[in-house]
């Protein structure tokens, strides 16, 4: 079981069967950063779940990812160190779901700005084309599609301006195709965002 709280009251017991992983957190820091989980921590739900024998009561969370669970625990106690480092786009992408789901985004707006600028700041393909191969085009449109719905996600104004700029830029029926994939995975975008470029590429 990993701490991020040592004199936590409350077990979160994350995956399945022999994948479960465990963390000792605060309800109540938990409660303040999350309304989902202070409605679900205040409900019926915890009041019949099951205790550990020191007292702590322990939730599942069987659909999330324990490293996506473990990072924003580690944000809003204040364990920065035991967060996990984004080692490329996906984690940061799966905080920005779950961040949804439990209605928590403004307490991971800032660790989300600090590991988005990597990829934000990267020159867009417009700049310099002859520079890329075909294969490197698909990569870099499916980066951007990607980082399309983290920034608007996490709110980060400036980056979601930068990546639709380089989005309309470089439009083609591929870009098309990956924003039809990633709007089944990720935080819903309203559908005057994607305007006529969605509907008649």
């Amino acid at each position: 079981m990993d701490d991020i709280c040592p004199s936590g009251n409350l077990i979160l017991e994350i995956g399945f069967a022999e994948q479960k992983q465990m963390l000792r957190v605060s309800s109540h820091i938990l409660c303040l950063a999350s309304p989902v989980f202070k409605a679900m921590l205040n409900s019926r739900f915890i009041e019949g779940a099951s205790k550990f024998p020191s007292g702590e009561k322990k939730v599942g969370l069987p659909d999330d990812s324990f490293d996506t669970v473990k990072t924003f625990c580690s944000i809003i106690h204040f364990q920065g160190l035991k967060a996990v480092r984004p080692r490329s786009l996906e984690l940061i992408e799966d905080m920005s779901i779950f961040c949804d789901k439990y209605d928590a985004t403004d307490a991971a707006m800032l660790w989300s700005s600090l590991h988005l600028e990597s990829y934000l700041s990267k020159s867009p393909l417009w700049y310099t084309p002859f520079l890329f191969s075909s294969v490197e085009r698909d990569m870099h449109q499916e980066r951007c599609v990607r980082l399309f719905y983290v920034t608007y996600a996490f709110k980060n104004h400036a980056g979601f301006a930068r990546v639709s700029q380089d989005i309309l830029y470089t439009w083609d029926s591929t870009t098309r195709s990956q924003i039809e994939q990633y709007e089944q995975k990720h935080v819903p975008l309203p559908s005057g965002i994607l305007g006529t470029h969605f509907f008649t590429a």
